[in-house]
């Protein structure tokens, strides 16, 4: 496994393909107010099983608590600290045809912190 700059082993990019899947299926579990997650159950919402979720969480260094889960809402936050989403991020939309003009108005950006500052295309009429 590589290490990082800091010496500790990097996040396997396989792992780092899932880290986004498990933290969506949070959300989901936080927005229907459940407080406690199993891996199993985890692992049914994402695809994948109990054993490949618990291996690809100890990467943020917690475990859950064996025959009670995961804690949902503290789980999120570790994975979104984790993938780098607790923070703002100012980000550009290229091209404006209509995919990008229904980018644009997607609220969910501004939700997980990015700000779109800029939208670009190469159409003069659209600048």
């Amino acid at each position: 496994m590589a290490r990082t700059d800091a010496g500790r082993p990097s996040t396997p990019e396989a792992t780092v393909r899932r880290l986004p899947v498990y933290l969506r299926c949070l959300l989901e579990l936080e927005n229907a107010g459940t407080a406690v997650v199993s891996s199993e159950r985890l692992a049914d919402l994402a695809g994948t099983n109990a054993a490949q979720v618990r291996k690809d969480l100890s990467v943020l260094g917690e475990g859950g608590v064996r025959g009670m889960g995961y804690d949902v809402a503290g789980l999120a936050t570790r994975l979104r600290q984790h993938l780098g989403l607790d923070r703002g991020r100012r980000v550009a939309i290229v091209g404006f045809g209509r995919i990008g003009s229904a980018l644009l108005g997607y609220p969910g950006f501004a939700a997980r912190g990015f700000d779109v500052v800029a939208v670009l295309d190469s159409d003069p009429a659209k600048i």
